[in-house]
């Protein structure tokens, strides 16, 4: 009886770490480098919007009444750039008009 429960445990022992092998998956070093990257980029992303800061930082948003100071700033050039008749300039010079710039 003795024998056997040592037999038994000395099987069981024996078939652990193969078995154990099996469960963790193998780690892929490419795989992990992507995985690292894309965390930088997503926490510069985040860093980003605590902060405040976007891609159009420092630039008025449309609709805004700045935006549209310096869209009518620029008129003389958009009047250089596409001349006097364009239709957009036109609409440009109506709208400066009406608001008073």
């Amino acid at each position: 009886m003795k024998t056997l429960v040592l037999t038994i445990l000395a099987l069981v022992s024996t078939s652990m770490p193969v078995m154990a092998q099996d469960i963790a998956p193998a780690i892929d070093p490419i795989e992990n480098a992507r995985g690292l990257h894309q965390r930088s980029i997503m926490g510069a992303h985040a860093k980003r919007a605590r902060q405040g800061g976007t891609a159009t930082a420092g630039k008025p948003r449309p609709g805004t009444t700045a935006f549209q100071q310096q869209a009518c700033a620029n008129r003389p050039q958009y009047r250089k750039q596409y001349g006097v008749d364009h239709p957009q300039v036109q609409k440009l010079e109506s709208l400066c008009a009406q608001a008073g710039y």
